[in-house]
């Protein structure tokens, strides 16, 4: 008797043994019937599929006194959300993404206003706040003075 045993690739199986080897897994058995016996034998293999991340989407709203000049940003980049010809308030993160939003006004208020962030943890003196993506999240700034 003949033990064959294949070794895949890390993300490889054996998905089938055929022709004069029977088994399952990364081994086969041959049974030799006269010395020099040739034999043939067909392993298929298969690949796992790769787990892709998972992603959930941050969505932001801008409300309160708004001016053409008030928005939000973030960090990693890509949300820009507010005033006027702010178009992108949502964006996909992978899971476990730290984003950080900060809060801009050029506006008619000067230094003289604040935000409220309601969904997001403020980081400093509240111009800013930071969102773990652990899940679907929806994150609101409502502008005032």
């Amino acid at each position: 008797m003949i033990t064959l045993q294949v070794s895949p690739e890390t993300g490889s199986f054996v998905s089938a043994w055929s022709g004069a080897c029977q088994g399952s897994g990364f081994f086969c058995t041959l049974t030799a019937k006269e010395a020099g016996q040739i034999f043939k034998v067909k392993v298929t293999l298969g690949r796992k599929p790769f787990a892709s991340a998972a992603q959930y989407t941050l969505s932001v709203v801008v409300g309160g006194s708004v001016t053409p000049y008030t928005g939000i940003s973030s960090a990693p980049e890509g949300i820009i959300c507010g005033g006027s010809g702010f178009q992108r308030c949502w964006l996909n993160y992978l899971s476990g993404t730290k984003v950080l939003l900060a809060a801009q006004n050029a506006g008619n208020y000067g230094t003289d206003w604040k935000v409220e962030w309601i969904g997001c943890k403020p980081v400093g003196s509240g111009v800013t706040c930071e969102v773990t993506m652990d899940q679907v999240r929806s994150v609101s700034a409502i502008f005032g003075k």
